[in-house]
């Protein structure tokens, strides 16, 4: 990766590389069904207006970034635990899991144990997104992408969701129904659980009615990385990239163009969301503990 920085604890061109692997299914106790580029090009239209819309909102010049919205770029997963019984698409408890990684590493594939434990948890299947990642793809691409997808699985005038990819997840796969959004709760943790404020910020700025719930683990929204938690905790959390990654990470995201202090991107707090029950979960000994009392006090 061009304009990487050095790495004290994690090698991040490592972390991109164990990106790539994905927990088996058998070990996730799951069943998996891949998705890729079902939304078609009768929409390509509608998701360019999109993507304009999400740039308007969050104040980002769309010429400033290299991404084509017209190409149907939809990939991720449905997750669904084999302890979960038969689900029908009208009742079904459906979560939309948004992976963390800094932004920049991380899939599906590598959080299939944990999307397959909240699948058993909430007795109904998780779709997995599998956005683009930075610094290939910056501020605001990955928010665009989850809010397609969210518009696609509740049905909006604009998007009729992806049929095809439901197979066996579902007992009645052949249903045209759309979820409700009360059916859906959208969750994210770290970088994933900032994607999840993020994109709630946009959809209440677009009036695009909101998930039944919002999850946040341990949430990553405050990008100057120097909260009490962030020092008093480094040695603790073992799993989070040291300060200087940490900083490159989120310049990588936020792009030349865009400050990773940008109200969007960094500190943004609870209120601003709407009416959306929220649930964050924080690891006390992890360095993003002060995001998320920052998140909920500010």
């Amino acid at each position: 990766m061009e304009g990487m920085a050095p790495q004290g604890r994690h090698s991040t061109d490592i972390c991109r590389l164990i990106s790539r692997f994905s927990v088996p299914s058998v070990l996730a106790r799951a069943e998996v069904v891949a998705v890729k580029g079902e939304l078609g090009e009768a929409v390509k239209g509608e998701r360019l207006k999109l993507w304009h819309r999400v740039c308007d909102v969050v104040g980002v010049d769309p010429s400033t970034v290299e991404y084509d919205a017209t190409v149907d770029r939809l990939k991720g997963e449905w997750v669904k635990n084999w302890d979960v019984g038969s689900v029908v698409k009208e009742r079904a408890s459906v979560t939309l899991f948004i992976h963390g990684g800094a932004h920049i590493f991380m899939s599906p594939g590598t959080h299939r144990g944990l999307t397959s434990h909240i699948s058993k948890e909430t007795n109904g299947p998780v779709f997995a997104l599998d956005y683009s990642l930075a610094p290939e793809a910056i501020f605001p691409v990955a928010i665009f992408e989850t809010l397609l997808v969210y518009s696609s699985l509740i049905g909006t005038p604009e998007f009729n969701g992806f049929p095809t990819s439901y197979h066996t997840i579902f007992a009645n796969p052949l249903s045209k129904a759309s979820f409700r959004p009360e059916q859906i709760q959208i969750m994210g943790d770290s970088s994933g659980g900032c994607l999840v404020t993020q994109t709630l910020l946009v959809m209440k700025a677009l009036g695009i009615q909101m998930p039944n719930c919002a999850v946040l683990m341990s949430p990553f929204v405050d990008a100057t990385c120097n909260s009490p938690s962030f020092t008093l905790n480094w040695t603790s959390d073992f799993l989070t990239l040291d300060p200087t990654g940490m900083q490159w990470a989120l310049s990588a995201y936020s792009g030349k163009n865009t400050s990773k202090a940008h109200p969007s991107i960094s500190r943004i707090p609870q209120r601003l969301f709407g009416p959306v029950s929220h649930l964050d979960s924080s690891w006390r000994c992890g360095v993003l503990l002060n995001d998320s009392i920052m998140l909920f006090e500010g």
